[in-house]
């Protein structure tokens, strides 16, 4: 296999470096008085905790490469914190800062040192891109088009059962755009379908794995950063222009396309982007900063096309944005929303509708700055929710108006080799519509799966995903009293695929059997049903919610059911009920401090 050199990145590594050194023994001449202690201290005192705690993360994957290395993390992390919270105020008021400012530099240069090591060890990734044969005598007599290239995150696609704003299906129509009714991601998430569109290859042998493996992100978006699409648009004399989301700055930094490469630049950009992840997220209202990164990130690509109406050389533009993925910004009029609407999946076609008003926005733009031969390609990387995961947006502008060559149900594999066969006079084959979901709790292991089947791709579960919480739930809770809280999809699911009969089930509920507790509904669920506001008079040791989304029920129990009952029981449930927690207080924490 081939290996992406990294020769730009070991001369920022070599630069970082070099700078660290010479503060350190600047540090070594200045600390001669407290005040400067002091300011160093607390300078880089926050810096640690405020500027990522992914730098941590990066030591401990450097450090132990073979382990599972976010165990480890979670631990270092945690002793750290532990350490700073019960050692600041002493360390402060007691000891020699002269010298603690020098050794808190040193250790932050060697969180820097090995961040920058890890970073450049995941740009050696192994990537073979191999190029289509005779490109350059198939494209040198060929009047190449520029190409516009747009991904909107979580886009819907333009089934009827499905699509929300016909306003934007119709005006894309009358500028003489495709619409692919039947258009389809190949994958549900962006970390295996983005690298699987760019590569126009299925993940499984563009990273030579086997289904069953594992496909972490880290691993896939080295398949996005160095991708086929890009690599030959770099070998045809392209210029790469990439606007994408801060979130995602790992493509650029990772990228060993050498033409150029724009992204959101200046210090907000990147101060915006540790708001995310760093340990104080909670306190730097990231909504705030999310508007400005919408708003910045269409403005940049509108910068695009006007910086190269004279330019005469070929134009590649790339923009993926995180619209209308959450979180929600904007309802349909541009409105902005509060944090609780932000969080509420019932404002995400308000979302689409304005996210869509501003590509349109964006294709005048376009439109008044392109070459006459110029393709236009707006795309999703997948759907929204799970019964829609695979049902995605796409819309193709070619200049002479002939879409005869693309299949009717085309799917992202095989987007770009429609696109390239036409104007580059490739003939690469298409790739079988094939589809995978992830596990639900990992994310990074795959199925595939038959998207004919609704059952099976509303579920979006496999059996082999829950089977090792089953056997844990059975032995914890084994002779106990239990009441699984919901009866929908996944309640199903779990009830075809597992033997609960090794439960002590004593009830079944959920808030449709508020109104009611009818006799009738035993032959449906199988199971005494009871309402939830009653649950406590059964006295159970545990209830196990089965339902996809564990946040709403979890808000549900702590702000209605427990206050209106005045009774609490403990619950627990097939999902990863842990970090669902977690996103929980974040919310619960969000709300007292900026209510």
């Amino acid at each position: 296999m081939k290996e992406v050199e990294s020769k730009n990145y070991v001369h920022s590594l070599l630069i970082v470096c070099a700078i660290t050194i010479a503060g350190i023994f600047g540090v070594n001449k200045l600390v001669h008085n407290m005040f400067l202690a002091e300011l160093i201290f607390c300078t880089v005192f926050f810096l640690l905790l405020y500027c990522n705690n992914i730098y941590l993360y990066c030591v401990s994957r450097f450090l132990w490469k073979e382990k599972n290395t976010y165990i480890l993390f979670k631990i270092l992390y945690l002793i750290l914190s532990i350490a700073a919270g019960l050692g600041v105020y002493y360390i402060v008021h007691t000891v020699n800062l002269l010298i603690l400012s020098k050794v808190l530099f040193y250790f932050s240069a060697f969180v820097i040192i090995t961040m920058l090591a890890n970073n450049l060890n995941n740009t050696k990734t192994s990537v073979e891109i191999s190029l289509p044969e005779n490109l350059i005598e198939s494209t040198k007599d060929k009047n190449l088009p520029d190409i516009y290239h747009i991904v909107l995150d979580c886009h819907i696609g333009f089934d009827k059962e499905g699509y929300k704003d016909s306003y934007f299906f119709e005006e894309l129509e009358k500028q003489g755009f495709c619409n692919i009714t039947k258009f389809k991601s190949n994958y549900n998430l962006t970390h295996l379908s983005m690298p699987s569109i760019l590569n126009m290859e299925h993940i499984c042998p563009l990273l030579k794995k086997e289904k069953h493996e594992i496909f972490p992100e880290g691993e896939t978006f080295a398949y996005y950063s160095n991708n086929k699409l890009w690599r030959i648009l770099e070998v045809l004399k392209y210029q790469i222009n990439i606007d994408v989301n801060p979130m995602f700055n790992k493509i650029i930094q990772n990228s060993q396309i050498k033409n150029t490469t724009v992204m959101l630049n200046g210090i907000n950009a990147h101060l915006r982007l540790l708001c995310f992840s760093s340990f104080f997220s909670f306190l730097l209202i990231p909504l705030k900063k999310s508007f400005k990164i919408f708003e910045d990130q269409f403005e940049l690509y509108k910068s695009f096309c006007e910086n190269n109406k004279n330019n005469t050389g070929r134009i590649y533009n790339f923009m993926h944005i995180l619209a209308p993925h959450g979180p929600l910004l904007f309802d349909e009029n541009g409105q902005k929303f509060s944090r609780k609407q932000s969080n509420d999946f019932k404002n995400y076609y308000s979302f689409l509708k304005y996210t869509d008003k501003k590509v349109l926005e964006l294709i005048d733009t376009i439109k008044q700055n392109m070459k006459p031969n110029s393709v236009i390609i707006i795309h999703g990387d997948h759907g929204f929710l799970k019964n829609s995961f695979f049902n995605t947006l796409c819309s193709i502008y070619y200049p002479d108006k002939d879409y005869n060559n693309i299949p009717t149900e085309l799917t992202g594999v095989n987007l770009f080799r429609c696109v390239l066969n036409k104007f580059f006079g490739t003939k690469m084959e298409y790739k079988p519509d094939l589809y995978f979901a992830t596990d639900i709790i990992s994310k990074n292991i795959i199925h595939e799966i038959d998207i004919n089947n609704t059952q099976q791709q509303n579920s979006d579960f496999n059996p082999c995903d829950y089977k090792k919480i089953y056997d844990v739930l059975c032995k914890k809770y084994k002779n106990q009293k239990v009441v699984l809280y919901g009866a929908g999809k996944f309640f199903e699911f779990i009830k075809d695929n597992f033997d609960l009969s090794k439960f002590n089930i004593i009830a079944v509920s959920d808030l449709k059997f508020n109104e009611f507790d009818s006799p009738k509904h035993l032959e449906n669920i199988g199971f005494n049903v009871i309402a939830p506001h009653k649950i406590h008079t059964l006295k159970p040791d545990i209830v196990i919610i089965c339902t996809e989304k564990l946040i709403p029920i979890m808000k549900y129990f702590k702000e209605e059911l427990f206050k209106n009952t005045g009774k609490r029981f403990k619950y627990t449930s097939f999902e990863n009920s842990s970090k669902a927690y977690k996103e929980l207080q974040k919310i619960e924490w969000t709300k007292v401090l900026f209510p």
